[in-house]
């Protein structure tokens, strides 16, 4: 019996990702970028041709398509600007936002450099040093909310980069930022509530930061609010609007546009303040010329000073007052699904998130309180 031989299997073919062809008295380079075919003049030699066609393979693999001249980051911004936001139909606060994100961190990072000369590594350099920096108007480090929305702007404008075929790669893939510490969430308790709006000389003010601590409404909310979004008869108060940037916008998602039910005792003050006030503008809360409040004179000239005079000398923000309103529900027994519509959370899985600490400390004696229930004629110590 006659052994068989096996015929060796055969190699697969190496693919290449470029090649040169002689046509004429000229070499010309072909090569694929990005799953697309070019091909241009190689030289008059195939040496020539040669080296051209592996500066082109290098060029690429760091993630640049020649397209005409180099462009710089800051040339490349005025396109991006043109073709890409402009499309987008984006709100003008959004608009103003990424302008300001360019023009105080990009910019002066990044101006001057050719698109294909940004690397990971200069991405990575950047965000180090950002997050080393301090803000020049508060003197503390950059919130993580800035440093994330920075690396989503700069992602987006690398992505469009790719979509027009300037770039193959985008140095914004794969940065990650280290995770903040989380920042623990403060609240007034309920003395120091009644401490803080007992020391306001300025009823309007005082309306203003009770109407604040007793729904639990965002700033934006309140100083958007308008008479008609009140029901007095109905205890409900209806979030329709928000103010940000002088601009009246509708709230970002369906649970945000919610209605909040309210006590007597803040309607007595509301209609108070109508009585003072509602001729003046269709909106609860303005300046004495009836104009809208602006949110940082609010913050600083009102509110940081009245904490102060009520010596809370913490760092509380007037978001912390919706955290107050919240924490005060939950440790009065508050069913967690109607704080979560109260708040205009998307989820329940939010509240929980936010405030489950609150809701420990409240059951810690749960086992105990279920144990003398059911054991009640048990020796239990």
């Amino acid at each position: 019996m006659s052994e068989t031989t096996k015929s060796p299997s055969k190699k697969p073919k190496k693919r290449t990702r470029g090649h040169i062809r002689k046509r004429g008295d000229k070499y010309y380079i072909v090569y694929s970028v990005a799953g697309r075919k070019k091909e241009e003049v190689g030289g008059a030699t195939a040496e020539q041709a040669k080296r051209l066609l592996t500066q082109r393979l290098f060029e690429a693999d760091r993630g640049f398509v020649r397209s005409g001249k180099p462009m710089t980051f800051r040339e490349f911004i005025e396109v991006w600007r043109t073709d890409h936001v402009a499309a987008q139909e984006l709100k003008p606060a959004t608009i103003r936002g990424y302008d300001s994100l360019i023009d105080r961190h990009l910019l002066p990072a990044f101006g001057d450099q050719r698109m294909d000369r940004i690397s990971a590594e200069h991405i990575r350099r950047f965000f180090k040093e950002k997050q080393e920096a301090t803000s020049e108007k508060t003197s503390r480090s950059l919130s993580k909310k800035t440093l994330v929305n920075t690396l989503r702007l700069l992602n987006s404008i690398f992505n469009f980069a790719m979509l027009i075929e300037l770039l193959v790669k985008n140095p914004c893939k794969g940065i990650k930022l280290p995770r903040a510490p989380k920042r623990e969430m403060d609240f007034l308790r309920p003395e120091e509530v009644r401490g803080f709006l007992g020391v306001f000389t300025d009823e309007e003010m005082r309306c203003l930061f009770t109407t604040a601590v007793m729904t639990g409404m965002r700033r934006g909310e309140i100083l958007g609010l308008q008479w008609d979004d009140i029901d007095f008869k109905g205890s409900v108060i209806r979030v329709r609007r928000s103010i940000s940037n002088g601009e009246i916008q509708l709230p970002k998602t369906e649970k945000s546009r919610r209605a909040i039910q309210v006590g007597p005792a803040l309607l007595k003050t509301l209609r108070a303040h109508k009585l003072r006030t509602g001729a003046r503008s269709s909106f609860v809360f303005t300046t004495k010329s009836g104009t809208l409040l602006d949110p940082d004179n609010l913050v600083k000239r009102v509110f940081e000073p009245t904490l102060f005079a009520a010596g809370i000398e913490r760092h509380i923000r007037f978001h912390d007052l919706r955290h107050t309103f919240a924490s005060i529900l939950i440790n009065e027994g508050a069913n967690l699904k109607f704080v979560s519509e109260q708040l205009g959370h998307a989820s329940i899985i939010i509240t929980l998130d936010r405030y489950s600490h609150l809701i420990a400390e409240r059951h810690d004696d749960t086992v105990s309180k279920f144990e003398k229930l059911l054991l009640a004629e048990a020796d239990v110590e």
